[in-house]
Order: structure tokens, then sequence, then C-alpha cells
């Protein structure tokens, strides 16, 4: 038995940001870390580009610049800057990093010249120019830490889908199709080891006017379980833990259940056909055989109601926990459900009943008399796409 464990986290990655987080690194740029202000600002300014990449400074999220002083840098943000044209780029002041200052890269004359210019003659020139460099140089110390961090690309690819998606379902299903894998590098690889890295696995691609899934199963599920969809060998105790983990249902897996075949009419021994009526080669009495090996039953519970009707043919449950076992258990074998809903959930059975307690023959109707003490059981053929 498999106990449930901790569900994946929300993706909350395209959200907008909330707007006192934002009032805060403008008011007080000194309390946030470099790096989760530079984040800050992403989600802030969404339709501008990454810092650090292919593009126009000035099309980028920000702009660093570096503090000329030699006073003792008490955080690493000195100071940010609303952007000087309503189009154009906020602004950083990095105590940490860049050409000049206390931390700065050139010798310390370099830093006495920028603030004897700006003193004596209000003149930025010089330090404009050194920060020409310092913005790039900082912008490329962005873009490494990011490299080692997988997550940094995934929060970037879900605000872009949800930009793409804000124009159109076309231009969404154009960048999940041919452009996401692009920028989030870490999750195509986790896609890849699960084998459905190609997202024809995944999508309709013929479908050009929307982004149709195959199976109801989220790219952020494959991810979560690329790990176990990586395995060459597919195990019962594998199946127990992805679906006690997606669906947080308590799930056992029974092996070697058993099903019946039914032989096709050319394979069905007849009185004087040839080389079917052989005994102990070929021969089989009847119409159908026995096959231990085939299949497997995944057992769920003991649910509430409001559990078990999800996973009725007509709930929500049914069709992800049915192609999630197909996808890991492979064409090969057959299975089915069991669920078991708890003696204190099952309800009366009185025809006529409208809403979530409405009989369904075959699924919520019991004939009792008096309480259950045991699980009601159910076992359902799962419902599979066409």
């Amino acid at each position: 038995m498999t106990e449930p464990i901790a569900k994946p986290a929300p993706d909350d990655a395209a959200r907008p940001i909330d707007d006192r987080l934002a009032t805060k690194l403008m008011r007080e740029p000194y309390r946030f870390d470099f790096f989760q202000a530079v984040r800050v600002l992403s989600r802030l300014r969404p339709q501008r580009r990454a810092v650090g990449v292919d593009a126009a400074p000035r099309d980028e999220v920000c702009r660093f610049r570096s503090h000329a002083t030699h006073a003792f840098p008490a955080s690493q943000i000195q100071e940010y800057r609303e952007p000087a044209k309503p189009d154009g780029p906020a602004e950083l002041v990095v105590n940490f990093f860049g050409l000049v200052g206390p931390l700065g890269a050139l010798p310390r004359a370099y830093t006495d010249a920028v603030i004897e210019r700006r003193m004596r003659r209000r003149d930025r020139t010089l330090h404009d120019f050194l920060d020409l460099f310092s913005h790039r140089l900082t912008s490329m110390f962005v873009r490494a830490w990011e490299k080692y961090r997988g997550w940094t690309g995934y929060e970037a690819a879900a605000r872009l889908e949800r930009r793409r998606g804000a124009e159109g379902e076309i231009a969404k299903r154009a960048f999940v199709l041919t452009e996401r894998a692009e920028h989030d590098r870490v999750s195509q690889a986790l896609l890849e080891l699960a084998g459905v890295g190609d997202p024809a696995l995944r999508y309709r691609v013929r479908e050009r006017d929307r982004l149709t899934p195959r199976a109801a199963i989220r790219d952020e599920t494959l991810r979560f379980f690329s790990g176990l969809l990586a395995q060459r060998h597919r195990s019962a105790a594998g199946l127990e833990s992805m679906l006690a983990g997606q669906f947080d249902r308590r799930v056992r897996v029974r092996q070697l259940c058993g099903r019946w075949l039914v032989l096709e009419p050319d394979d069905v021994a007849k009185i004087g056909s040839p080389g079917r009526s052989e005994l102990s080669t070929s021969l089989v009495v009847g119409s159908r055989v026995w096959d231990v090996q085939g299949k497997f039953r995944v057992e769920i519970g003991p649910l509430d109601f409001a559990s078990f009707s999800e996973c009725l043919p007509d709930g929500t449950a049914h069709r992800p926990l049915t192609d999630l076992t197909r996808l890991y258990s492979g064409t090969e074998l057959d299975f089915d459900f069991e669920l078991r809903l708890r003696p204190d959930e099952v309800p009366e059975c009185r025809p006529g009943r409208n809403g979530p307690t409405r009989p369904q023959l075959g699924w919520t109707t019991w004939l009792r008399t008096v309480s259950p003490t045991e699980p009601a059981v159910v076992i359902l053929r799962p419902k599979e796409a066409e």
C-alpha cells in the first residue's frame, strides 16, 4: 500500500506579481536580494526582453549601473530608478559589481575621476561610458546565475506562454510546439527523459487552430514524474507512487489478476480443420482462453463519496487516472480500477433523487437494510480515449 505523497506545487510562475511587492522594491530596494529584484522586475514588465540576451539594452527589462563611491556598501542594491521614458527600462544601481565603486574592477583612480567630474562639473559622461560595460557584465552575471537554476527558465517560459495565450490560441499553440523548448531547456530535458519530448507525442499537431492534448495529462505532471517514466522496467511500486502522488489517494496495484482472451474465429478448433485439432499441441476447447499475466488491477481507496464520484467514468479524475496508468504501464497490459467507498459514505438508493448522490446503476446503487461495515467496491473498466 502506498501512502499519498505531496502533490506537485501549483503553477504560479505566470501569475501577475503582487502590487505591494513591486511598491516595496521601488521604495526600499536595499531590502531585496539582487537576483530576486531582477526576477520581480521581469514579472512586472513581462513584455520586455530579459537581460543578457541578444536584445538591445533599451528593450531589456532593466539597466544596471554601478555606484561610484568609496563608502562601504550596506546592501547589494543602492537605488531603484524609474524609467526615464515610458517605454524605457528601469535602472538598478548595484554596489557589488561594476567597473567603478567600492568593489569595482578598475583601479581606485577611475572611481576618483568619476566622482570628481560629477561633483565639480556635474559631468556624468565618463560614468555613463563605463556603465555601458558594467551593464553588460552584470547582465552576463545574471545569466550565469540563471544557468544553474533551472526553475528560472521555467518561470520565463510560463510568462511567455501566458503572454502568447492572451494574443490568441494560435499564438499559444505556436509557442508551445516550437519555441518553449528553447526558453526552458531543463523542462525539455525532463520531457525527453520521460520519452515525450516531441510535442507531437503530447499534442494533436494536425489541428492548426488550437492546442489539443492527446491525453489528459499536463506537461507539469510529466516533468514531475520523469524519473519514474524514464525507467526502462516499470514496477507496481512505481505506478502506486505516481498515482498516489498525483491524485492524493491511497493506491494499491494488484498484479496477475487474469483476463479472458477471446479467440479469433480462425483460431477456434473445429473438427476436421487442419492444424487446429491436434491434442496437447494446438487443440483449444472453447472460444476463449485464460491469460494470467496480461492484466493488473488498481485499487483506490477507501474514498469519501466526493472522491469516489470523481473517479467514476463521468468524473473529472477518471480520464487523467486512465491516461497516466496507460502511459506508465504501456500497451501490452490490460487493467481496471477497483474503487473502494468508505462504509459511512455509502448512500441510500432512492430512485428519483438528483444531485451528487443520485443513483447511477452499477456505480452508486447499493440495496441495503443496515449500515455497511465494509467498504463498498465497484470495479470499472477504464474509459480510454479513441
